[in-house]
């Protein structure tokens, strides 16, 4: 995974590892550990979950840990499917900026212009001020903030808020001098056409064929066989193999990455 790998689960204690879907967990297993967006989707198939464990008459403990902060939406949607349970409990987990490659950090936050603009969610924008502002941590704080933009205005307003209440708290642990001189805020709303573009490039034509998310490629089945010089059938082209794509530990994909299609031959 992005943040920890299979090995370092399974040496603390995590013996199987899955992503969230709809269908029954059918393992026994004394703790289970959801991580997850607090979204109304998500909450109801936990609930589906637990009804389905309870009717199994299996005593589990529950943790679900919501990303990027807990929200009354979880314990709400459990209290009204009727499994809201003393063996369940709700915390959160600031992932903050993921680092998806060396040059490359990403909160993951796919439907944050969705929110912002359809349903009026501007909650995203202080997470993004928040991780911003973790970064200047690190590095220092940043001299120079431009923006374009309704919503990157916003998030600049943030971190000035955020700043502000950090003097006399954090100051000795920023980084001095900065080791970062500007940072650039873009509204996706200043720039619609781009997203409906083709791209050009190696990772670019991946992720328009066979959706990249958080490092990972759903390849069909039947192009991976037949990259591996094997016989595909029919049915193999149905199945979907995550393929990870990550330049940290894949010299060729770090090489072709940015690359055009024609300087890929």
């Amino acid at each position: 995974g992005l943040i920890a790998d299979s090995a370092l689960l399974h040496e603390h204690g995590v013996t199987k590892s899955m992503h969230l879907t709809a269908a029954p967990l059918r393992f026994p297993h004394n703790i289970i550990v959801y991580l997850v967006r607090g979204t109304v989707a998500n909450a109801k198939v936990i609930a589906e979950h637990i009804r389905f464990q309870l009717s199994r008459k299996l005593r589990n403990d529950y943790h679900i840990c919501v990303v990027p902060r807990h929200t009354p939406v979880v314990q709400r949607v459990l209290e009204e499917e009727g499994v809201w349970l003393d063996r369940v409990r709700i915390g959160e987990i600031d992932l903050g900026l993921v680092p998806m490659e060396d040059d490359l950090l990403s909160m993951e936050m796919g439907n944050l212009y969705r929110d912002c603009e359809v349903l009026g969610d501007r909650s995203g924008l202080f997470y993004v001020a928040k991780s911003l502002m973790r970064l200047q941590l690190i590095y220092g704080l940043i001299p120079l903030v431009r923006g374009k933009g309704d919503h990157a205005k916003q998030v600049s307003e943030m971190l000035d808020m955020l700043r502000h209440e950090m003097k006399g708290e954090a100051e000795d642990d920023v980084a001095s001098p900065p080791m970062i001189d500007e940072l650039i805020l873009v509204d996706r709303a200043t720039d619609m056409v781009t997203p409906m573009l083709t791209p050009r490039t190696y990772e670019g034509l991946i992720d328009e064929l066979f959706f990249l998310e958080n490092g990972v490629a759903a390849i069909p089945g039947s192009v991976v066989l037949e990259a591996q010089g094997k016989f595909a059938s029919r049915e193999d082209r149905d199945i979907r193999v995550k393929v990870p794509m990550s330049s940290v530990n894949d010299e060729l994909f770090k090489r072709l990455r940015d690359l055009g299609l024609p300087s890929c031959k």
